[in-house]
Parts: structure tokens; C-alpha cells; sequence
């Protein structure tokens, strides 16, 4: 029955080449794991983010305990579930899921782990990603998107919150009370700014058929933007709102916005690049996404949050109280 209301509600390390592309270091680890590593094991990785673009891709670090639990079963070589839910950026592409795309982030990340952390019949992921939609939709039906006692999720909507927020809060906290308390991390993509060229605002998206060079135009580079202080961006209004939910409900968030702006607006690495469009990434983008959930799920920061869980596995499924 649920599922058929689900249907319903549908219908209504860088070498000299890549230290030029992110503008970065050439010595670095992402989650300490070697480079080279991601590169084998990753097709559209010849530029990687560095370390300091690590570091500002986290926005939020949040509270460490429920990833500390996905780390232990890791280290213990348990298999470790992982779901990814999201729009057509987690689906991998506008109209279809595509469950075997191994450019997207969450396959990236799967591989990552599965060469790191081996287990028999290796760890598994779910692609809850469903094209056109955002959480106004996924709070609905989440349980028939992502696998039934996934170990860590993974949430995907910074360009499909639609100017509805609380949408995503009602979703956050859905996941958040889950009985087995799987470990969230939020992903925010990012919408890049396209300025029209005739009057200078912003017009809706861009693509190959656009007529402005969007790696060679100084002008598109220095529209991008975070909104200044005391001021909301209206572009990226909906992935401030998230980060803002993210920040009141403690959620790890790792963000391309955080990680690569400054790149951006500096002209060390052009939008296109790593994106197919202002709001889809290509395998590039996909690649830098994975290495700042790696990073993320890998390096627990120096001071967390709240507390990390310790002692016995059963620990790690206790339910959680109330928010």
C-alpha cells in the first residue's frame, strides 16, 4: 500500500596537470588514503580535491558517533550497508535510475571502501535516487527508496529542495529516528551561477548549447558566489536551508559549494570541468563528491560534537531518543 501511494505522489593528490585544474597542493591523502589508489580505482579522477579544499568541503563535521559505528564495523571487516537517496544527481540521470553508473558519487565511494576495507561479497549500496523529484516527495515514501537496515545513508537535495525546507526537515528527522540509527551524511551539490550576457542576471541554467564559455569568461567566475553577510543568496537559498537544518540537528554535510568555490571564482578550475550542466555533475564532479564523503567518513574530526560511540557493537543500533 505504501508503495503504490510512493507511485501516486510520483505521478502529481594531485600531479602538476590536476594541481593546475583544482589550483591545490601536490601532497595530500583524502580520508588517508592514498591518491594514487583513488585514481585506479576511479574513472574522471585525474584532478583531485587537496587537502585544504578537504577541510572546506566538510562545512560540517557534526556529531561523530553513528559514523564512528560505520568506521568500527569497517575495521571489524563487517559488510557495511550504504543507501544513497536523493534527485537525479544520486539517480544518475534525468528520466531513469541508473542502479550501475560507476561514475557516480555513492558507486565512487563503494569502490573506495571496498578496496580499503574488503569483505566477502564486498559491502553494498542502494540507489534511492528518483529523477525530478526532492524531499517533498521522498518524505513520503524514504522506506521504500533505501535498503531496510542500511548502516550509513547518504542524502542528496541541495538543488531539489524546491523552496521548501521543511520538506527536508520532516525527512532529516525521519532518518534521524530510525529504530537501527544508521549514520547520515548530507551531500550538497551545487547550483553554479549563469549570467545572462546581455543584461547580466542570472538566467535559469547552462549547458553546451549556451553561448558563453563558461571556463574562459571572467565574468561568470566572479558571479559565483556565497552570499555576503546578513544576506541570503536567492540561487542557493535552498542549500543554505539545509546547511542551516544541518547545523541545528548536528549532520555531518560535505559540500561542493564549500570545496571548490574558491577554485571556481579564481579561475584555477573551470566549471566545466566537472559539471555537465549549472546543477549536474560530470564523472569529475561525482569524483569530488565521493572524496569528501571519504574524507569525511574516514577522518572523524580532532573535536567532535557529541561523543563517539564506544564499547560493544549492539552499542551502535541503539535507538535514538526523541529530537
Amino acid at each position: 500500500e505504501a508503495s503504490v501511494h510512493c507511485l501516486l505522489v510520483a505521478a502529481v593528490g594531485l600531479d602538476e596537470a590536476s594541481q593546475r585544474s583544482t589550483g591545490g597542493s601536490t601532497r595530500h591523502t583524502a580520508g588517508n588514503v592514498d591518491i594514487q589508489l583513488l585514481r585506479s580505482l576511479w574513472p574522471q579522477s585525474e584532478s583531485l580535491l587537496n587537502a585544504s579544499q578537504l577541510d572546506s568541503g566538510v562545512e560540517l563535521a557534526g556529531a561523530d558517533d553513528r559514523l564512528a559505528c560505520v568506521r568500527a564495523a569497517l575495521t571489524r571487516r563487517t559488510p557495511v550497508s550504504i543507501g544513497a537517496i536523493g534527485g537525479s544527481i544520486t539517480a544518475g540521470s534525468n528520466y531513469a535510475v541508473r542502479s550501475g553508473a560507476t561514475h557516480l558519487y555513492h558507486h565512487k565511494l563503494l569502490a573506495a571502501l571496498d578496496a580499503i576495507h574488503p569483505v566477502r561479497n564486498g559491502h553494498s549500496l542502494s540507489n534511492g535516487g528518483v529523477p525530478g523529484t526532492g524531499p517533498t516527495y521522498m518524505e513520503h515514501c524514504v522506506h521504500d527508496h533505501m535498503p531496510r537496515r542500511a548502516d550509513l545513508l547518504l542524502v542528496e537535495y541541495a538543488v531539489n529542495t524546491d523552496r521548501n525546507p521543511a520538506s527536508f526537515e520532516r525527512l532529516l528527522r525521519t532518518l534521524l529516528l530510525l529504530p537501527h540509527a544508521p549514520a547520515l551524511v548530507v551531500v550538497n551539490a551545487h547550483r553554479w551561477r549563469a549570467v545572462r550576457p546581455g543584461d547580466g542576471r542570472t538566467d535559469k541554467c547552462w549547458n553546451s548549447k549556451w553561448p558563453v564559455d563558461m571556463a574562459a569568461n571572467a565574468t561568470q567566475r566572479a558571479a559565483q558566489s556565497w552570499g555576503s553577510a546578513g544576506q541570503r543568496d536567492e540561487i542557493n537559498s535552498d542549500e543554505d536551508a539545509i546547511a542551516d537544518l544541518c547545523r541545528h540537528y548536528n549532520v555531518p554535510l560535505v559540500s561542493m559549494r564549500g570545496a571548490l568555490l574558491g577554485a571556481v571564482r579564481s579561475g584555477a578550475l573551470s566549471i566545466p570541468a566537472f559539471m555537465r550542466d549549472c546543477k549536474h555533475p560530470a564523472g569529475e564532479g561525482h569524483t569530488y563528491l565521493a572524496q569528501l564523503l571519504l574524507h569525511r567518513l574516514l577522518s572523524p574530526p580532532a573535536l567532535t560534537q557529541a561523543p563517539p560511540a564506544r564499547g560493544h557493537p549492539h552499542k551502535c543500533r541503539r535507538a535514538p531518543a526523541a529530537l
